[in-house]
């Protein structure tokens, strides 16, 4: 089975990026997807900018695995966001986090 990634986005007013997936478990999440080849940051990376449309991202690290899925920390300077997705009903930045949400809220702050 492929690797899966997280990228957890902030933003310069400690805002999370989220989307709200259209598949099962219909939760909001942070971008991610399967390493198709190549290292899990390039594909946590690549997850983040194909599903939101930001190009800027500075790694800030490699967070705790969750549940087998390898997690990076990123800062993006730009709030603009791509506002149409196949895999995805929605889209926001965050400061207080919805409950339905996935990873929980305490593993993403």
């Amino acid at each position: 089975m492929s690797q899966v990634v997280l990228a957890v986005v902030e933003n310069s007013y400690s805002e999370l990026l989220l989307i709200h997936r259209t598949n099962e478990p219909k939760v909001w999440s942070p971008p991610g997807g399967y390493v198709k080849g190549g290292e899990p940051e390039e594909a946590a990376r690549r997850e983040a900018r194909e599903e939101t449309g930001i190009k800027d991202l500075s790694l800030l690290g490699e967070r705790e695995n969750y549940k087998g899925m390898k997690v990076f920390a990123y800062f993006a300077p730009t709030q603009e966001l791509k506002w149409e997705h196949p895999e995805w009903d929605s889209i926001g930045w965050f400061k207080v986090l919805p409950n339905n949400i996935s990873p929980p809220k305490t593993y993403l702050r």
